[in-house]
């Protein structure tokens, strides 16, 4: 199959002839696809948070310095509580990760 547009070209578009096509199964496998790309794309959106870093004068500010009070919190807390030391420091590294993230892109 062969489509041409007006102005811009021809495209082969299929080796398969229009006529062999069973449009029907062609157009559910479509929608089968589109509804997993949609379902991915909403599973993706409940688990992420975006923060425009410009969006003003202080979101940069904000978010890096709370990122490294925590950080700091939890390493304090791990030394003054051994049993939970493990956590605290797993925590107090993802806070480091994040802030490393945000450093990158600025």
């Amino acid at each position: 199959m062969i489509e041409i547009r007006q102005g811009i070209g021809a495209f082969v578009i299929s080796d398969q002839s229009a006529r062999d096509l069973d449009v029907t199964e062609a157009l559910s496998q479509a929608r089968d696809a589109l509804t997993a790309a949609l379902s991915a794309l909403e599973a993706q959106a409940k688990h992420s948070v975006t923060f425009d870093l410009l969006a003003n004068d202080d979101a940069d500010f904000v978010l890096t310095d709370a990122l490294r009070d925590f950080s700091a919190r939890q390493r304090a807390e791990a030394e003054d509580d051994p049993d939970v030391a493990p956590s605290r420091i797993k925590w107090a590294d993802c806070a480091d990760r994040l802030l490393a993230q945000i450093e990158r892109t600025g």
